[in-house]
Order: C-alpha cells, then structure tokens, then sequence
C-alpha cells in the first residue's frame, strides 16, 4: 500500500529561504502523522498569537502566565516532533512551518526547496 504524504514547509526561520541557507527546508511525512502534527502547528500559531498581543500595547488581553504557558507548551510541542522524527534540530522548532498537500504546488510556488526524506509512520513505531 502506498504512503500518502503531508508536507510542512518551512516559511519563515532558521529552516526558511530567508534562514540559514537559501533553500526553504519541506518536510514529507505520512499522513498517519497529521494528529500530532496538527497539534505542534495549534501550538506554534497559538504562542506566536500570545508573543503579538502580549507585546502590543494592549497587554491586558493576555497575562504573563498565560503567554508563558503558551511558550510552554510549543517547546513540549517541538520535542515531541523531535522525538517522532519529523525535526531533527533545534533549528526546525525556531522555523514558522505551514502546511501543504501536493509537492507539485510546493515546487511551483517555491523553486528553490530541500527535501527531506519522508517520515514514515512504520519507521517511527
């Protein structure tokens, strides 16, 4: 049985185009994958919406506490992704990832791309 893979791409970052090196670093996994994927993108867009409001002039909309627990839990997130195999570094948890469905429109919208070898769920297990 084939293997249907999910893309992250990196987009802003140490692993973005505009990171480290001039490639932007794609990720293939197994779609088997995307529960816990899907919960590090929550955490990653959640710590990044209490970073922006709790350093906007209107701090009153989130707490001290409630933004660190947010940073919190995305390192518990980024260790997690590291420990099933999908990051291989602390490079990849300070990367903004998106993600996408078709390597095709991910080579159309991006030309200069790394791909990574797939993760793939037997190998995790």
């Amino acid at each position: 049985m084939k293997t249907e893979l999910v893309y992250l791409v990196a987009v802003e970052g140490d692993m973005s185009a505009h990171g480290m090196g001039d490639k932007a670093h794609v990720i293939p996994f197994d779609i088997l994958l995307l529960p816990q994927v899907g919960r590090f993108l929550k955490a990653q867009l959640d710590d990044e919406l209490s970073c922006y409001v709790y350093y906007s002039p209107n701090k009153k909309l989130v707490s001290r506490k409630a933004k660190q627990n947010k940073t919190r839990k995305f390192g518990d997130q980024c260790r997690l992704m590291k420990d099933i195999g999908i990051f291989e570094d602390k490079y990849d948890a300070r990367t903004t990832w998106t993600l996408m469905t078709s390597l095709n429109g991910i080579k159309e919208s991006m030309p200069n791309v790394e791909i990574r070898k797939p993760v793939i769920i037997s190998e995790v297990a």
